[in-house]
């Protein structure tokens, strides 16, 4: 389980959106298709236990792929 701070940050259920060609988060993730709770956006509880309204959901980390390129060795 992540930290309660970057929980949401680091859930892969969180929707991004772009604003002038940025991608930011949108305040709103698959468990919480209104907005999620205050409560755990600012970290008074972590999600990874039932929460009201959260349609069964859970706070689950997001996989990131490398984007580093492999080492290129030199002969």
């Amino acid at each position: 389980m992540a930290n309660k701070i970057d929980s949401c940050l680091t859930c892969k259920h969180l929707e991004i959106e772009k604003n002038n060609g940025i991608k930011m988060p949108s305040g709103r993730c698959k468990a919480f298709p209104e907005g999620i709770p205050i409560e755990i956006q600012f970290g008074s509880i972590s999600h990874d236990k039932p929460f009201p309204g959260d349609n069964g959901i859970r706070y689950e980390k997001k996989i990131i792929k490398s984007v580093i390129p492999p080492v290129i060795r030199r002969p």
